[in-house]
């Protein structure tokens, strides 16, 4: 007797791009709050508007990168993503505040 007579198989993972409309999302999400956090800085004349823009697209999708991977399932892993997102962030601001600076002395 066939005992898998009459049972679907259960499909565990993503056909195709079943993922992709949560990377969409996340990047979305990530770059608006970027953005709008930058938008303070460019009330307050400390960064022009297109510089937020760049600044905050580039951090939805680094940020994006990192949490598209692997789900942290320790609270070790969760607190490495934070530390690999707070890192990315800190770089990205660090290389634009020297291309600012570039672009000013020359």
């Amino acid at each position: 007797m066939n005992h898998n007579q009459g049972h679907v198989p259960v499909q565990t993972s993503f056909p195709g791009d079943a993922r992709q409309p949560g990377i969409v999302t996340t990047f979305m999400i990530a770059s608006a709050m970027s953005v709008g956090a930058n938008l303070v800085d460019v009330r307050q004349g400390r960064r022009s508007f297109s510089h937020a823009l760049i600044n905050g697209f580039a951090k939805g999708a680094v940020s994006t990168m990192i949490v598209s991977g692997p789900v942290p399932d320790t609270p070790v892993k969760v607190a490495g993503t934070i530390g690999l997102l707070a890192g990315a962030g800190y770089i990205i601001d660090s290389v634009m505040e020297d291309m600012g600076k570039e672009k000013v002395s020359a």
